[in-house]
């Protein structure tokens, strides 16, 4: 019988994390918990719609108002951690325990007050597991670091992702009052992926950054999506060995340069390869986001340079491209135009950014070496090409791209859209985390005495 682990499912929503753990708890005995439990709880207590904005304010309220001393965002993990604990102690004497209430979840009347290490680890949570958890809505990274701390390599993260067009067409289809208009779905995507969001707030993207396994799930039938989880847990149960794709292989290699980068913002790392006609795959270049040589670096200045940069007069929603309104709901309803002068005196945030590109430092290295192997290549980036890499790619003749995280500009995917016939694009689909990767690999041969991992 297969030890007991926890899975956490996180994701945009519309992209069938629900979906995919109530499978694994119909389906394979897991036990059910969603992170947004109490959150509409509260939202019912306070005679509130249950819209997904009123969700994300309650929970972005609840993150901030009961964050540890050290600025840990991961209340609701810890209120889960609260049940489990309860939950053990009551098998072994119901009479002594009481369950939490909405009262005290909602006023931060619970146990762990704090997620200290030495606190988290005098609990001994994964000591408790009687069987699997699958966890459900996982949307702020402090809440992924939290899980990982607690349950350690019994832990692993499930990024279920879909293109937003067929997610809107999802939402669209279930016929919800709430996004009758797709700017609305548009803007609470934008507040979900976190781009601008507080450290308490949304931050699926990241989420999504530190997840172990990514899943596409651009699919109209489930089957698919149930096929894909039922080899993940093969794979995790050691029922099936693990053949990495070059996929997997690559991007192994673009996210360990992107280690390298010192950019505040966020490390991107990328690599080239081309595939020779015996089948070997071989690296033309590598690179990731800095400075060009001789400029100081952000970091050394403790200053990014996209920080200055024209918001919304309404709302505040800083505006990352030339637009002539917000997409932000209450903007809509209120119809905030802006004025031909201001308009023309918006700026992109990219313009602004003075660092190197990961994929235009792996181009450079890669035309370093021959220009002709160049033609046809692969490039693997651990985030989308932005406007201005995606006018290079194509230029120097890149032949596919596959890719990791999203970026929150559209433009670069609007310009890979238009020369379709001779570039691909792809969604990374695999096992993205080191220690997974790893502990999967060294497992093919003796994974019963790997201390690593303990399933």
């Amino acid at each position: 019988m297969e030890k007991p682990i926890i899975i956490g499912f996180t994701g945009p929503f519309g992209s069938g994390c629900t979906t995919a753990a109530k499978y694994l708890e119909k389906e394979k005995g897991f036990q059910y918990y969603p992170l947004s439990k109490w959150i509409k709880k509260i939202c019912k207590k306070r005679k509130l719609f249950e819209t997904r904005r009123n969700l994300q304010d309650i929970g972005n309220e609840l993150r901030e108002k009961y964050a540890t001393p050290e600025k840990i965002y991961d209340y609701l993990v810890r209120v889960f951690l609260t049940e489990l604990d309860i939950l053990s102690k009551k098998s072994k004497s119901p009479s002594s325990v009481k369950k939490l209430t909405v009262k005290q979840v909602e006023e931060g009347n619970i146990q762990l007050k704090s997620a200290s290490l030495e606190i988290v680890k005098n609990f001994h949570f994964d000591e408790l597991l009687s069987n699997s958890i699958v966890i459900d809505g996982i949307r702020n990274h402090h809440e992924v670091e939290t899980l990982r701390t607690v349950f350690r390599d019994k832990f692993i993260l499930i990024a279920v992702d879909t293109d937003a067009e067929i997610r809107w067409e999802r939402i669209k289809n279930k016929k919800n009052l709430e996004y009758f208009k797709k700017e609305y779905f548009q803007a609470d995507d934008m507040r979900d992926s976190g781009e601008e969001e507080p450290p308490w707030g949304q931050q699926v993207t990241r989420c999504v950054a530190q997840a172990d396994i990514i899943i596409n799930n651009n699919f109209t039938r489930k089957e698919k999506l149930f096929n894909k989880l039922n080899r993940i847990l093969n794979l995790i149960y050691g029922k099936e060995k693990f053949k990495p794709s070059v996929e997997e292989r690559a991007m192994q290699v673009a996210q360990k340069i992107a280690q390298k980068s010192q950019c505040l913002k966020r490390k991107v790392g990328a690599v080239i390869i081309e595939e020779d006609k015996n089948g070997n795959m071989n690296v033309l270049g590598e690179g990731y986001n800095e400075s060009p040589l001789g400029i100081p670096l952000c970091a050394q200045e403790r200053k990014c340079h996209k920080e200055n940069v024209r918001k919304c007069p309404n709302c505040g929603i800083p505006i990352e491209i030339i637009l002539d309104k917000c997409i932000n709901p209450s903007c809509v309803e209120k119809k905030v135009i802006f004025g031909r002068e201001k308009k023309e005196s918006l700026i992109r945030k990219l313009d602004l950014c003075r660092a190197l590109h990961a994929e235009e430092r792996a181009i450079i290295n890669a035309l370093k070496k021959d220009l002709d192997k160049i033609k046809g290549a692969v490039l693997f980036s651990t985030t989308f090409p932005c406007l201005i890499c995606a006018r290079v790619i194509i230029e120097v003749g890149i032949k596919k791209v596959i890719y990791i995280d999203p970026y929150p500009s559209t433009e670069g995917k609007k310009l890979f859209g238009r020369y379709r016939d001779k570039i691909t694009i792809i969604k990374f689909e695999g096992v993205k985390s080191e220690r997974l990767y790893d502990y999967l690999l060294t497992r093919n041969t003796k994974f019963k005495n790997e201390k690593t991992f303990n399933f």
